[in-house]
């Protein structure tokens, strides 16, 4: 029975998936020193945090569930439309909660 993948096939990806995981090292790195405990952090903190304290205490009782679904409809929503800006490069952001990486392929250089 043939090989649907060629060893020339793997061994390039796996190159491909060793300078990712290098590049995600790295960026971790990057993080730790320059956004973990500066002013970035703790706005994207702040900014995760108080609108749900904001929320627990202005709800209105008996309707969670309502507001809770047109919540998570409003984060898709907004999910969708934030990667579509990243990924088409109208924004960046240059401190983050955590050390993600986000993928943007139409940058110039990022298939060399």
């Amino acid at each position: 029975m043939p090989r649907l993948i060629s060893k020339d096939e793997i061994n390039n990806s796996e190159e491909f998936y060793e300078r990712i995981h290098q590049v995600q090292v790295d960026y971790f790195y990057y993080w730790k020193e320059h956004t973990l405990w500066h002013k970035e952090f703790w706005l994207s903190l702040a900014l995760a945090i108080i609108p749900w304290l904001i929320w627990f205490l202005i709800r209105k009782r008996g309707s969670e569930a309502r507001l809770l679904l047109a919540g998570a409809f409003g984060i898709i929503v907004a999910s969708w439309l934030d990667f579509l800006g990243i990924i088409f490069g109208l924004w960046h952001y240059s401190g983050r909660l955590l050390p993600t990486i986000r993928f943007q392929p139409f940058s110039p250089g990022i298939f060399r």
